[in-house]
């Protein structure tokens, strides 16, 4: 999600004098210096070298004791770092929080954000988060299971391809300490196809007409389960078979509650139908990726059934009951 310019110190000319010390020739003074008899005061005594020393060594001390305290207050207090450079950890924003990310060159604490309005534009938008089970399984595995979770997160929203047209998931892990302490929590949030994000992506039934949400409740549950085929199969086949295998029930269900709903509009109605006879094809393919034990034919299947999500009937019917991306 300029600095303003210093003004520049004018030049003043070096002090003057009208007169001059008797006895004491006139000298061509440099401009910027004070004049030659400035400098002629006399030296400190050895007692006063003695005390300037003492005082200056207490006051070393006593800055290198403040350093030394800072340091120690702000490892016990992370929080008035973040106070004062007006960031916030994401552990403190509520899900729908908009915020902005800090230079990668400035700030080596990614989980550490700006706060932003979510009518302006903004880096992200966190959406969930979620508390993970269970010993810490390893960055990798613990990287997958915090996507498997922000997808099925993506299941709160009322229209998921909505979301998913308007953005793209971008998910945090748990730190390994945050998994030993008992308290994995993993942060999902949504970032910008492209830039920034424009808008506030929260969805509410009063966002919808009764049409839309009759269409969307019945397509729910294949858009969820489609994201999550794809998002299980980069790490854990078998684990992606089994949403496979409900996926291909799911499309069997969508295409029976489709065929009964009504629109008002001709063209509307024949685009649902055509959806439904879509489904009733996109079942043999789940049913494939489920059954199958190559991972290159399986990310086939679900390159298939990804691109049927975002197929022609389907942007057909949303973009005549105004269900474009948000």
């Amino acid at each position: 999600m300029g600095t303003p310019s210093l003004p520049q110190d004018s030049p003043e000319s070096p002090e003057s004098s009208d007169s001059e010390e008797p006895g004491i020739p006139a000298t061509p003074e440099r401009p910027g210096f004070p004049p030659a008899h400035a400098w002629d005061s006399p030296a400190p005594s050895r007692a006063n070298r003695r005390t300037i020393a003492s005082l200056l060594l207490g006051l070393l001390v006593v800055g290198v004791s403040a350093v030394i305290a800072g340091a120690f207050f702000v490892s016990a207090h992370p929080n008035a770092l973040s106070r004062s450079s007006g960031l916030r950890l994401v552990s403190e924003l509520s899900s729908g929080a908009c915020f902005d990310l800090p230079p990668s060159s400035r700030q080596r604490l990614p989980d550490w954000v700006t706060a932003a309005s979510c009518s302006q534009p903004h880096d992200r938008q966190l959406y969930a988060k979620i508390m993970l089970r269970g010993p810490f399984p390893g960055d990798l595995q613990g990287q997958q299971e915090t996507r498997l979770a922000c997808a099925a997160a993506l299941g709160e929203f009322l229209d998921p391809l909505g979301v998913e047209q308007a953005s793209q998931p971008f998910s945090y892990p748990p730190a390994p300490a945050d998994w030993r302490a008992g308290r994995p929590q993993a942060w999902c949030t949504l970032a910008g196809q492209s830039g920034q994000l424009t808008g506030d992506l929260s969805q509410v039934p009063g966002d919808y007409t009764a049409d839309q949400l009759e269409f969307l409740r019945a397509t729910h549950v294949t858009e969820l389960l489609d994201l999550t085929v794809e998002t299980s199969l980069e790490a854990n086949l078998m684990q992606a078979r089994g949403y496979a295998a409900e996926l291909a029930k799911a499309y069997q269900a969508e295409a029976r509650q489709l065929t009964t709903l009504r629109f008002p509009l001709r063209g509307e109605q024949t685009a649902v139908a055509a959806i439904a006879r879509d489904d009733l094809s996109e079942v043999s393919q789940a049913r494939a990726l489920a059954s199958t034990s190559s991972q290159r034919r399986a990310a086939e299947l679900a390159a298939r059934i990804s691109s049927f999500a975002f197929g022609q009937d389907m942007q057909t019917v949303r973009v005549q009951l105004g269900l474009n991306a948000v």
